[in-house]
């Protein structure tokens, strides 16, 4: 009979051998199949570690025939569209102008138009109902109560004249820049507010005495103070005691009623009235 060969025994840590015709490729080979140029020259080291040092004269031919092509295996692609879409076809200008100045649907009037077109500009009847709002982020001592119970304060270009009764409101607009601070009068009826300087006019901000019942201007005090005006505070005068009190009168004209204003200037220049 016939003896069985004994196959050597390989280390347990060994790696098996691949068959003789089959390539092997690892990051380096692939590397260097890449790049022969790294493939020291009169040698085919390239060969040897795929083969495991046993170098053989050529690299086995690969049959193409065993591979499919890529036109002959099916993908599930997504039709991408290439470049720009076709242009549409374009009208000549005559003809666009054309068909503007004959629309194919003719415009409808209802019965009875009359075309009273005109290029004048629309009647200006907007009157002001109600503002909504108070300006207390840099103010203060800015709302106070009348004689008749309303109540003043300011927003803006404008001074209010609040009743909380009939939920109305009256407006003294005689200010050109924003409203920056108010007070009113111990009579209850007098009130002066001031305003900031107007942007761009290089005038300095001037003091408005209005009515609180009628919203007439009672006087303006000119420009005195730059930047604006801070605050505003008539004197309070004294009863007899020595004291602030209502039993107190205040005569108007006659050089009894003093008020002081206070500038935003850096200096905060203070004026007496």
């Amino acid at each position: 009979g016939k003896k069985n060969a004994q196959q050597p025994q390989q280390p347990a840590n060994a790696k098996p051998k691949p068959p003789p015709d089959t390539l092997v490729l690892d990051d380096a080979n692939v590397q260097k199949a890449a790049n022969p140029a790294l493939e020291p020259a009169g040698t085919d080291q390239f060969a040897k570690d795929a083969y495991g040092g046993a170098a053989p004269d050529l690299a086995p031919d690969m049959n193409t025939a065993e591979y499919e092509s890529d036109s002959d295996v099916e993908y599930d692609r997504v039709e991408v569209p290439q470049g720009h879409p076709p242009r549409p076809n374009i009208i000549p200008t005559e003809v666009v102008r054309e068909d503007l100045r004959h629309p194919a649907v003719e415009n409808s009037l209802p019965d009875g138009w009359i075309d009273n077109h005109t290029r004048d500009p629309p009647p200006n009847n907007l009157e002001l109902e109600f503002i909504y709002g108070y300006r207390a982020h840099d103010c203060r001592d800015n709302l106070h109560y009348t004689a008749t119970g309303e109540v003043v304060y300011h927003a803006a270009t404008l001074a209010i004249v609040y009743d909380a009764v009939a939920h109305a409101q009256r407006f003294f607009a005689g200010h050109t820049s924003d409203i920056t601070c108010l007070t009113v009068h111990p009579d209850g009826d007098l009130v002066a507010s001031g305003q900031a300087e107007a942007a761009g006019s290089g005038e300095h901000a001037p003091i408005f005495v209005w009515s609180a019942t009628t919203l007439e201007t009672v006087a303006v005090l000119p420009g005195a103070h730059e930047q604006g005006v801070a605050a505003l505070a008539f004197a309070v005068p004294l009863a007899p005691n020595g004291f602030a009190g209502t039993q107190a009168t205040s005569v108007v004209g006659d050089g009894s009623s003093v008020m002081c204003s206070l500038g935003a200037d850096p200096y905060h220049t203070l004026i007496v009235w």
